[in-house]
């Protein structure tokens, strides 16, 4: 039974248009339009106009992230049978990561759709977390208007693709993650990170104990932390190659 549209008055006409064009594009049809908008609007539009009293962005962000997890777990524990926790939980957060939720926005393509800020129109650094975001927040609105089959089925959509094993193994996408691992493998400890804030940008140092120490340098914290991560990982693995030879 095809559900039933729901007139939006409260809405402007270039809401009324985006969402409009959205929904032709996904072919995703939302009863309640406000819902929807709450997922396309950015934070930095929200405090641009905070008299219009905008839904939350960060509170569908929040719920989306969750409904991701779940989603992504549960189809990656039917397809991959044979994978431990450890595999599983490593090929999890290659598909849940920034830069894999930014390039299935890009699929959409989210961007087009999104309300933000006059700064973050014609942004390119930092993009890639607003369309991340962004894709958790429309998963969320998803599962509140449509229900979770659907929200399940947008997830899979756009991030079954990049279910591939081998791919996946691959992938250092999620140098925090690869790093810890092999540090607790290798070491029995975690990587401690030290954090320095500046004008100029972000600078993490990361220390596996006294096997090595490496420094990333970015324009947010998450940035330099994966940049230093990536570094030691790859100091790491040299220094172990070096001692088997």
């Amino acid at each position: 039974m095809r559900k039933k549209q729901v007139s939006s008055p409260g809405l402007s006409a270039p809401q009324k248009k985006k969402i409009k064009d959205f929904e032709r594009k996904t072919r995703l049809v939302f009863g309640k339009k406000t819902v929807l908008l709450g997922a396309l609007t950015h934070p930095s539009y929200r405090n641009e106009y905070p008299q219009k009293g905008l839904p939350d962005f960060e509170r569908f962000e929040f719920f989306g992230d969750a409904v991701l997890n779940f989603a992504v777990s549960e189809r990656l524990f039917r397809v991959f049978p044979a994978s431990n926790e450890g595999e599983l939980s490593q090929i999890r957060s290659v598909l849940v990561s920034r830069k894999t939720l930014a390039k299935a926005a890009k699929k959409i393509p989210l961007r087009k759709f999104l309300f933000l800020s006059g700064d973050r129109q014609n942004l390119r650094q930092g993009m890639e977390k607003i369309l991340a975001d962004s894709f958790e927040a429309l998963i969320a609105a998803v599962f509140f208007d449509l229900g979770i089959g659907r929200a399940k089925a947008l997830i899979l959509k756009y991030l079954e693709p990049y279910m591939r094993l081998r791919l996946l193994k691959r992938t250092e996408t999620n140098p925090k993650g690869l790093l810890q691992e092999w540090v607790q493998k290798k070491y029995k400890i975690l990587p401690e990170y030290r954090m320095a804030f500046k004008k100029n940008g972000v600078t993490a140092v990361v220390r596996a104990g006294r096997a090595g120490k490496a420094a990333g340098k970015g324009s947010s914290k998450k940035e330099a932390q994966e940049k230093a991560a990536s570094a030691l990982l790859k100091l790491l693995k040299s220094k172990e190659k070096t001692k088997g030879a």
